[in-house]
């Protein structure tokens, strides 16, 4: 069941309902439209709002008076293909349970014209009020006190959430940490935060920090078996040679549930994925008042953690050493210190260099060293260029207003005026100046004068 099922269902019928859902829900979304000309479609019926604490962001809402004309527009009727553009972010922003976050310069911008051939973006978030009505409601999910569900609707929404007893004694394992902790170890290649960026700079032997990161995992492990997760992005690798990461045998899918019992075998696992929030995302986020290091947790540590618990480690009945190698050794400290594997060994993948390579430049013109004499010269041919340029801007400018006008009237008329400017100092007045220059009514010097 979705958001929208919930938003849907009457009111009247929600009473004596009992929800239970799994795992985390998706409360942030990055909402991207082309809207550069006909945004005021929609942007006739908004306005924003100021966001506290932030002065970069705004919230966006619909003005008094707009609801009827915006639903109109959201539900979309006729199938206009310019309404459907609009109706992803209308959703968000007619739904009272919802918020859509902008920053002021897109805002500007959109309204200016100035978003021409770019997207524009929206953090759009949803609230705990969709439930309302219902008798109780239950999120079954580990560590649910770091996602970023529980953020949003604590820290945005300002929701108060407990735990439900009646259910937590009922649960098989009460523990709030493995039993088995003590066969663990984690490694982390990089000491900073792991990100599609990251993974992309630039490292020793020409290779980028992944495919360091994947050279360090396999000369690890060697010629013992291990299973891995990556973003899709990343496969094949084709600039690490001698690495099973091309092979997708032993490839952990991306999904949250099913086929454990296909890695539970593995006692190694590698761990290369990145799930961060785009660049706006995470300061919209971080506007609203979620840190990037929460930001980190819900979106890499946890998914991270889910993948962990794919292998042989989730059975603490299992004897033997189990190896975690992480992108970062952030990872590790934050296990032990938020009592997952409180018993855990931490340390570096010693097999990756940590320094960053600047590539090297491309190939350009080559520099030529010049004297300081060969300096001044070069400066004197532009200076005397661009004077040449400005006389011929400026016969042309005079040719075009008078079309009657030849070179030797001309001089023979500035000639005429600087010899009466000697005999007559303040020759021309003051107010017939501004007349010879602008030439008004193109009427000759001597007329102007008498």
């Amino acid at each position: 069941m979705t958001r929208e099922t919930f938003r849907k269902k009457s009111a009247l019928r929600r009473g004596g309902w009992t929800v239970m859902y799994d795992e985390e829900g998706t409360v942030v979304e990055h909402v991207q439209m082309p809207m550069n000309r006909y945004h005021w479609i929609i942007t006739d019926h908004l306005e924003t709002r100021p966001i506290p604490g932030s002065a970069f962001h705004v919230e966006v809402v619909k003005k008094r008076g707009s609801t009827r004309a915006l639903e109109e527009i959201f539900r979309n009727e006729d199938g206009d293909g310019c309404a459907a553009v609009f109706g992803e972010l209308l959703g968000y922003v007619l739904d009272a349970n919802c918020k859509a976050i902008t920053t002021k310069e897109i805002w500007d911008n959109l309204h200016a014209g100035k978003m021409k051939g770019r997207m524009t973006d929206f953090c759009c978030l949803v609230g705990p009020r969709v439930f309302d009505g219902y008798r109780d409601v239950t999120v079954t999910c580990a560590l649910f006190e770091h996602t970023m569900q529980y953020k949003v609707w604590t820290n945005v929404f300002g929701a108060k959430l407990a735990e439900n007893e009646r259910v937590d004694r009922h649960l098989r394992r009460r523990e709030r940490h493995h039993v088995n902790s003590g066969q663990f170890t984690i490694l982390g290649a990089y000491e900073e935060p792991w990100s599609d960026y990251a993974k992309r700079q630039p490292g020793a032997d020409g290779l980028d920090r992944i495919g360091l990161f994947a050279k360090g995992v396999e000369e690890h492990f060697g010629p013992d078996p291990y299973c891995f997760c990556a973003n899709n992005a990343d496969h094949p690798l084709p600039v690490v040679q001698n690495v099973r990461f091309p092979d997708l045998t032993n490839r952990l899918p991306a999904l949250p549930h099913g086929m454990n019992g296909k890695f539970e075998g593995y006692t190694n696992i590698a761990l290369l994925g990145s799930y961060n929030y785009s660049s706006f995302m995470g300061k919209a986020l971080e506007a609203l008042g979620i840190t990037r290091e929460e930001q980190e947790v819900a979106r890499n540590f946890l998914t991270w953690y889910q993948q962990m618990m794919r292998f042989m480690g989730r059975d603490p009945s299992k004897p033997g050493q189990f190896t975690v190698i992480a992108p970062t050794t952030r990872f590790g400290d934050w296990c032990k210190a938020a009592g997952l594997l409180p018993e855990c060994k931490t340390g570096r993948l010693p097999y990756v260099d940590d320094k960053i390579v600047p590539p090297l430049p491309k190939p350009g013109r080559r520099k030529i060293e010049k004297t300081l004499e060969q300096i001044k010269a070069a400066r004197e041919r532009k200076n005397a260029r661009e004077r040449a340029k400005y006389h011929e801007r400026k016969r042309r400018t005079r040719n075009e207003q008078d079309p009657d006008h030849h070179p030797g009237a001309g001089a023979g008329d500035v000639r005429q005026a600087d010899a009466r400017q000697q005999d007559f100092p303040s020759w021309p007045p003051p107010l017939q100046r501004a007349a010879l220059v602008t030439r008004a009514g193109q009427v000759p010097i001597q007329e102007r004068h008498r």
